[in-house]
């Protein structure tokens, strides 16, 4: 298995198996946030805080997967064309100490 890239596409290439070449996003980051409630980051088009206090941060959020999935890539996706971008939604806690911070996820 070669692992390619950098960031999140190499964890999905070692994860998966697959061979992605690497590639840059051509939009700079960002992390907005409203009333410490509301927030859009670069990565997370929308997203809403359930608790955001100074150690834990908890919420959903949508996110977008930039990954090319082209049907010839698995049986399974015969007949439903080429996915390119794909939303979903994305669960999360955090908790915080200084410069630690455990995070937790499903997306």
């Amino acid at each position: 298995m070669e692992n390619r890239g950098g960031g999140n596409g190499s964890v999905a290439a070692a994860l998966s198996g697959r061979r992605y070449a690497p590639c840059a996003e051509p939009w700079p980051a960002f992390d907005i946030e409203y009333r410490n409630r509301f927030f859009i980051k670069d990565d997370e088009p929308l997203g809403v805080y359930v608790v955001n206090d100074s150690h834990w941060s908890a919420g959903l959020a949508l996110q977008y997967d930039l990954n090319e999935r082209p049907q010839r890539d698995d049986a399974r996706l015969k007949g439903m064309g080429d996915a390119w971008m794909t939303p979903r939604a994305k669960l999360f806690a955090q908790y915080t100490l200084s410069a630690f911070s455990v995070a937790a996820f499903a997306a």
